[in-house]
């Protein structure tokens, strides 16, 4: 990592599940500020125990702020199963990182910051757009954001 990120960092923790990664970085002089560091994982593929689908979470304390960093591949495709799966999924990941942590709040409450990132799979509905340009397409999902028509992009 030293050759890709220089001296001056390192890192902190990582988790894996199967293809997955999660490597949480930080700088020389912010670690020792860094403690109560846990990692978790929670497999959601085929029988919720193959790891080709899932979530991987690190948590840590930066000085007194609360940090959880959740990275997730969830299922793909289009159709609104697949959204109720996805969302599933979502709840059996935070639920088996708050197991596998021994939280007694749920994850979503138990910190200061959450970051939740990673292949996510959901979808814009933007069949109604299909026939615009690059330009149009993208003015209007933009007007669409700042009008709070979200229930309008999403599958």
């Amino acid at each position: 990592m030293e050759l890709h990120y220089g001296a001056r960092f390192r890192k902190v923790a990582s988790v894996h599940l199967r293809d997955m990664r999660l490597i949480v970085m930080c700088s020389n002089e912010l670690r020792p500020h860094i403690s109560e560091v846990e990692k978790a994982r929670k497999a959601t593929g085929i029988a919720n125990i193959i790891g080709n689908k899932g979530g991987l979470m690190i948590k840590l304390k930066v000085y007194d702020t609360r940090l959880c960093f959740l990275s997730c591949h969830l299922h793909a495709h289009e159709s609104q199963k697949m959204v109720v799966t996805r969302n599933q999924d979502l709840v059996e990941i935070l639920k088996g990182a708050s197991n596998s942590l021994k939280l007694r709040l749920d994850v979503a409450q138990r910190f200061d910051h959450t970051f939740l990132f990673g292949d996510l799979n959901y979808r814009t509905d933007v069949t109604s757009l299909e026939s615009k340009s690059d330009e149009e397409h993208h003015q209007l999902v933009a007007q669409m954001i700042k009008n709070g028509e979200y229930e309008k992009l999403v599958r």
